[in-house]
């Protein structure tokens, strides 16, 4: 379930949560305010889910038309994976949430997010780790 609502995501979830908790859905939810940040990392968490930062960034090099020129220079999508408990995730681009104090800019490595602490925009193009 890709939950995607401008900061009302914890409403969704909210609203969802007897849906969310008889199915349990993978649920991809873009996180990318970071004053809202705490209250739904800590929702999901309370509802037995593992949570990852994923973020991918918008520019694809092997895009449909082969476009080689990158618009987008470092901009990213700040989302989160959220599996629930027992569901074993195994990807090379997730970083383990642990708490509702983390923040996906202090996952990357020192000063690639410099400047921009509170955007979705990186100095670094693509974002690798």
């Amino acid at each position: 379930m890709k939950i995607d609502v401008e900061g009302m995501e914890a409403n969704v979830i909210r609203g969802a949560r007897d849906v969310i908790r008889r199915c349990r859905p993978v649920l991809y939810v873009e996180n990318d305010r970071r004053g809202k940040s705490p209250e739904l990392i800590r929702l999901l968490q309370e509802m037995d889910y593992s949570l990852y930062w994923h973020l991918p960034p918008l520019f694809n090099p092997e895009n449909y038309f082969r476009e080689p020129d990158n618009e987008f220079r470092g901009l990213i999508s700040i989302n989160m994976l959220c599996a629930p408990d027992g569901l074993t995730v195994s990807r090379a681009d997730i970083y383990r949430i642990s708490s509702p104090d983390d923040w996906w800019s202090d996952i990357l490595p020192a000063g690639a997010a410099a400047g921009h602490r509170d955007k979705n925009i990186l100095n670094t193009d693509p974002l690798r780790r």
